[in-house]
């Protein structure tokens, strides 16, 4: 049979006192992050640069990640595609309660943001131009997301999708 779920309770999750909102796993990494867009912890591959840190050898043990934009900012989605990771920046959430105790919400929607992407750029799966492998977290080039702000993120194995403040679908 496959293996059962298990806690994590080691490295950068040992002594964690906030909670956790966010998950994404890709292949072979996992990434998981609280309210803030400096409250990131990734371990698994990191070989195309998909933990922010660089190409590295595997991190069998959860590590605290470079910030992945704007100490103030706040991150309303998580995703991990194949080898490459985003998220969705904002600075204003419209109904969201980050309240340490229960680190809920009351279901609302966000208000759009910004999507931040790294990791292996092949295909062009980070939106940039190119389809180098970028460790830092940055925009994707704007290109049919110049005027509206993204909703919500999703990546797949070499290739990233997203929904707008106006509920259009945009693909690279």
């Amino acid at each position: 049979g496959g293996a059962a779920p298990r806690r994590i309770m080691s490295g950068a999750l040992a002594s964690r006192t906030r909670p956790l909102l966010h998950i994404a796993a890709g292949t072979k990494f996992s990434l998981a992050c609280g309210a803030h867009a400096g409250d990131v912890v990734g371990w698994g591959d990191g070989s195309k640069g998909q933990l922010g840190v660089g190409a590295s050898a595997i991190e069998w043990t959860p590590r605290r990640l470079p910030p992945i934009g704007p100490s103030e900012a706040m991150v309303s989605c998580l995703a991990a595609g194949g080898q490459h990771a985003g998220a969705v920046l904002t600075t204003t959430m419209e109904g969201m309660d980050f309240d340490e105790d229960d680190g809920g919400g009351d279901g609302s929607l966000p208000i759009g943001g910004d999507g931040v992407l790294w990791g292996c750029g092949e295909y062009g799966a980070l939106g940039r131009g190119d389809v180098k492998d970028h460790p830092e977290a940055a925009s994707c080039d704007t290109g049919s997301l110049a005027g509206p702000a993204i909703t919500t993120l999703a990546l797949g194995r070499a290739c990233s999708a997203a929904i707008d403040t106006h509920g259009a679908v945009h693909v690279w």
